[in-house]
């Protein structure tokens, strides 16, 4: 028999409130996707011939809300992310198929080069450890469609990172970057072109893609042409959950420039987690608070879950080495004393969780992978017991039992933007990945590289050097 949830009064608001438009912020664990899903679901039973769906951050939450969904027997909702429905409905707006380029590293880089012989010396062309800066920079231009320079040029850069300062000169080079770039796509696209097109021909968007009713989840994350359109596509409600507390991406828009109306009594918060224990908790807040986004006037002031439990461990090793052999034994004793329990080990990149793959293939240690593309195993559903391998940016929205952060160390000196790196994101995303622990959280850093850790209140953890 299914655990019967006993709603705060909070979130029976939220489920009763019979607006066309709503925003509902809410911390990391307070119910805000549950309540997406309970309104859903209610406005769906009270109007079976009105047409519902739920656009969520990534694949995996979508599977395993699909997975609710069909337990409710309800069929006039669907899941879905913003990219599958754009490139499932681009054909019946443009009356042709998305051409996506699958090389869009290689053109990027063959883009640099071009522009190079005329920018010797610049840092956008000589440091190729900007790459991923310079990605994120054009993803941003055109989640934003700031596709001409002059608008590129005068742009307030909140949302993009605030910290990250670019001279008259930076700008001039990077916007060469993005037009090459673009040329070298010619008839083909990238993921970010859909969105924007989308947004440019709101007016060509058929009937039939539309919705009655639409919800959006991590909200905050979508970029500005991005919830235009979803905005446009809901024909009687469009109902948002957002928190600036896990904005982990570089978005920048205002509700009101996408199509929404929060005000008199059209916003409603969720500030009490009831995910994780207050030690959990108590830790995540003391990084957050750092964050420059905590004096944001939408930033949701937390308070402390009441649910107790573990202090939160945070392993110092001196190498690699002595950090794979903690992380091994660790998932040992849980899969050992707790062997129907969700494990979620974290990282920061790809290229560290593929070592954990390869360590824990060497040790024959199962797991399963989590990924955020469309082509993800639907059998893989973050909530079945077992080992689950993840970056912090898919983990957004998921939870587990045992939450494990491996290889919690800072970005090398040549991968950051000098001494503009923007620490915030990277101190949100440590956020994200504490908050997914429902019962106890362990942190693994090693060698001397972890400012990010230092900077986490001592008295909220025990420290295990090694």
């Amino acid at each position: 028999m299914a655990k019967k949830i006993v709603y705060s009064n909070e979130q029976k608001e939220i489920i009763k409130y019979e607006g066309s438009q709503l925003l509902i912020r809410g911390i990391a664990g307070s119910g805000k996707t549950l309540m997406l899903l309970e309104k859903a679901c209610d406005v769906a039973t009270k109007n079976p011939n009105d047409s519902i769906a739920i656009f969520t951050y990534g694949k995996p939450l979508s599977i395993f809300l699909e997975s609710q969904i069909r337990e409710k027997k309800l069929d006039n909702i669907i899941i879905n992310t913003f990219h599958s429905w754009a490139l499932r409905n681009y054909y019946l707006t443009f009356e042709k198929r998305p051409q996506i380029e699958q090389k869009r590293r290689h053109k990027l880089e063959e883009a640099i080069k071009l522009i190079a012989e005329n920018n010797k010396g610049h840092r956008f062309v000589d440091n190729k450890h900007l790459i991923e800066f310079i990605e994120t920079e054009i993803g941003w231009i055109k989640g934003c469609d700031l596709c001409e320079f002059k608008d590129y040029d005068k742009a307030p850069r909140k949302g993009r990172g605030g910290k990250v300062r670019l001279s008259a000169i930076d700008k001039k080079v990077m916007f060469q970057i993005f037009e090459k770039y673009q040329e070298l796509l010619g008839s083909k696209l990238d993921y970010h072109d859909v969105g924007l097109l989308m947004s440019r021909n709101l007016d060509k968007i058929k009937e039939k893609s539309k919705f009655d009713h639409i919800f959006i989840d991590e909200a905050q994350d979508l970029t500005k042409v991005n919830i235009t359109t979803l905005c446009h596509i809901a024909r009687k409600s469009c109902i948002v959950g957002a928190d600036k507390g896990q904005k982990i991406f570089t978005t920048s828009f205002t509700w009101e420039s996408v199509g929404l109306n929060i005000k008199g009594g059209r916003t409603k918060v969720l500030r009490q987690s009831y995910r994780s224990t207050k030690q959990i908790m108590e830790l995540a807040y003391s990084i957050q608070e750092k964050d420059e986004i905590s004096k944001d006037e939408e930033f949701t002031r937390p308070a402390l879950p009441s649910k107790n439990g573990a202090k939160p461990k945070i392993f110092f090793t001196k190498n690699v080495e002595a950090h794979d052999k903690v992380l091994i034994e660790t998932v040992k004793l849980i899969t050992q004393f707790d062997p129907k329990a969700t494990i979620g080990v974290l990282s920061r990149y790809n290229k560290k969780q593929r070592r954990i793959e390869r360590l824990f293939k060497d040790f024959e240690i199962g797991y399963k992978v989590i990924n955020s593309s469309n082509e993800s195993d639907n059998t893989n559903i973050h909530s079945e017991p077992g080992i689950k391998l993840t970056t912090l940016h898919t983990a957004k929205g998921l939870e587990f039992k045992y939450v494990i952060i491996a290889n919690a160390i800072d970005p090398a000196s040549g991968e950051r933007l000098g001494d503009d790196f923007d620490w915030d994101i990277e101190r949100r995303l440590i956020y994200v990945g504490m908050s997914r622990a429902m019962e106890v959280l362990t942190v693994l850093t090693y060698g001397d590289r972890h400012f990010l850790v230092d900077e986490l209140n001592k008295s909220c953890y025990d420290p295990v050097v090694v």
